[in-house]
């Protein structure tokens, strides 16, 4: 459960220093 609950955390971050660049961009 741990391990699943860290890399869907990971998986957020990730994705969300993806999303905030483009936001910042437009």
């Amino acid at each position: 459960m741990v391990d699943a609950a860290r890399s869907l955390n990971m998986n957020l971050s990730a994705t969300l220093d993806e999303l905030i660049p483009k936001i910042e961009i437009k």
